[in-house]
């Protein structure tokens, strides 16, 4: 009972982000994430596939509207529970979601769409920047750190006055094909040009 209210209260906190990325700021939804309804690893996790329905993949990333949302996550992050634990019962974007987990780069899932790699910079995210390059998958890369998006992840959390924040590359998401709503680049702080948005 306990875990199912909870899991309640997390998506209960996840559709109010989404009411507010349509008519709010993003202090408002900085403000939304310091509540007690959920810890940074729940924020986060409940974040990872909300964002599916914020932004679209190159065609051909996913065989039909009933493929799953393949999430890798590395294994010591506590959002990895967080989000097997959300999966169990949500969808994102339609989809089934399946929470893959990984220790290192070369044993990341091919197909997944979504890779946090959590507090991942310099020649370790330049490592996995590297392998995704030759995989023919593509992946939205999410990082923790602001630093992070500006080496190249397309989007990283990180914390200003005790609040989840978020910051987006769009020129790595662009280079990517991806194309990320406008309604979710006006929450977040931007690194380079606001050049790709639906």
């Amino acid at each position: 009972m306990g875990r199912a209210l909870h899991g309640y209260k997390v998506k209960a906190l996840l559709a109010t982000w989404l009411l507010l990325s349509l008519t709010n700021t993003h202090q408002a939804l900085g403000q939304q994430a310091s509540t007690g309804l959920a810890d940074a690893a729940n924020v986060k996790a409940a974040f990872l596939y909300q964002i599916a329905n914020f932004i679209e993949w190159p065609p051909g990333v996913f065989i039909d509207k009933s493929s799953p949302l393949v999430i890798a996550v590395h294994e010591n992050n506590p959002v990895m529970n967080a989000l097997r634990t959300a999966a169990r019962e949500a969808t994102a974007a339609g989809r089934p979601i399946i929470v893959r987990g990984y220790i290192w780069p070369d044993d990341i899932d091919p197909s997944a769409s979504i890779i946090y790699t959590g507090a991942t910079t310099g020649k370790a995210l330049h490592n996995i920047l590297s392998l995704l390059s030759h995989r023919k998958q593509i992946s939205f890369l999410v990082a923790d750190g602001e630093e992070a998006a500006q080496e190249g992840a397309m989007m990283s959390f990180y914390l200003e006055d005790n609040r989840i924040r978020f910051i987006i590359n769009v020129n790595a998401a662009g280079a990517a094909g991806i194309v990320i709503s406008s309604k979710l680049l006006r929450l977040a702080k931007l690194a380079g040009e606001k050049t790709w948005e639906k």
